[in-house]
């Protein structure tokens, strides 16, 4: 399934590209690292370096990689630094944060070629990148602002799995090259449910073994790209394989579709609980358990919040699915003529529109 998704992102011209970030501090500080990683299959594989060794940890076809230290132009958090271990005398000779340099990489990937045959926008992939590093960099003038790109979330895939799929359901999926056998993985006999809290967690629940550089932008952008190609494979099942003939445009926005698809019964912002059969209720806040037009004014609230997560802790968002289900919810019911009563006036709020 790995090279079913690589054969569908070249169909469509569309690079896939692992990104993260070291930050000075907590919802979106300026950042003090980079690192990308890119498979462009149509493209020759870059020799510098960092990429003929990056090639080394990362599943096949891997194009292009590069990492950076960069200086926030202010302090690191101490508590940043105690993660990451980047000093401000680290970055003090560093490009700054917003050099233009920096930012064109990430906006030309984002954007995507020329119509008259170049690359289209990328898919972004990663751990978290949903939630964090992609708000972050619309933020910081890396991405379009207030665009959904294409994204893979690895830290969303494998939470979700480990409430509704916990146990791979191809454990004879052939090894991802350089690692162990398939039915050597913890995730067989534990489920993946346990090592879920981290991507270091999760890469052992696969592969046996934490990654071994643990340490670092680069190290986590491949570790999640290795995460990904062993989910594709160990869960294959789930994913919407080939068809013959079917558009690539269409059969790449249904895999990602299902790659980004929430816990079964949860809207994909964790809001409302969504379950078949079973009238809406809220799943959090504190409405929580009651149904959505128990208060109006909570429920018009958070259809206001932002559409996309905003990459802030503790400030909440609000998709448009879910936007959609409130205003259904909040739509007025008109009762037909069957229910009403036979005898005696109509009341106002009767009369159908």
């Amino acid at each position: 399934m790995w090279q079913h998704l690589i054969d569908l992102l070249t169909a469509t011209r569309r690079p896939l590209v692992f990104v993260d970030f070291e930050t000075a501090g907590l919802n979106g500080a300026p950042p003090v690292e980079f690192a990308i990683a890119y498979w462009t299959p149509w493209a020759d594989a870059e020799m510098d370096d960092v990429s003929v060794e990056a090639r080394k940890h990362a599943p096949p076809g891997l194009t292009y990689a590069a990492s950076g230290r960069l200086n926030p132009g202010g302090p690191i958090d101490p508590e940043a630094q105690a993660v990451h271990g980047i000093s401000a005398e680290d970055v003090a000779g560093c490009p700054m944060w917003n050099d233009i340099g920096i930012s064109s990489v990430f906006m030309s990937l984002a954007i995507g070629g020329d119509a008259s045959g170049g690359e289209a926008p990328c898919v972004w992939a990663g751990h978290n990148v949903a939630e964090a590093d992609i708000p972050w960099s619309q933020s910081w003038g890396y991405l379009p602002r207030d665009e959904a790109p294409l994204i893979i979330d690895t830290m969303r895939l494998t939470r979700r799995l480990g409430k509704d799929h916990p146990f791979p359901l191809s454990p004879d999926a052939p090894a991802l090259a350089g690692h162990a056998a398939w039915p050597h993985c913890p995730a067989v006999g534990h489920g993946i449910k346990p090592y879920a809290a981290s991507l270091g967690g999760i890469h052992t629940a696969l592969f046996g073994d934490p990654p071994d550089v643990q340490h670092g932008a680069l190290a986590d952008v491949l570790a999640s790209a290795r995460v990904l190609a062993g989910i594709l494979d160990l869960w294959q099942p789930l994913w919407p394989g080939v068809v013959v003939g079917a558009d690539p445009n269409e059969a790449l926005a249904r895999l990602l579709a299902v790659l980004n698809a929430p816990p079964a019964g949860v809207s994909i912002d964790g809001w409302i609980k969504t379950r078949p059969g079973v009238s809406l209720t809220w799943n959090r806040g504190k409405c929580e358990g009651q149904a959505i037009n128990a208060d109006l004014g909570y429920a018009r609230w958070v259809a206001d919040l932002p559409r996309q997560p905003t990459g802030i802790n503790g400030r909440a968002w609000c998709s448009d699915a879910t936007r959609s289900l409130i205003a259904a919810a909040l739509k007025p019911q008109h009762r037909t003529a069957a229910t009403r009563p036979v005898h005696g006036p109509v009341a106002q709020d009767d009369i159908p529109f």
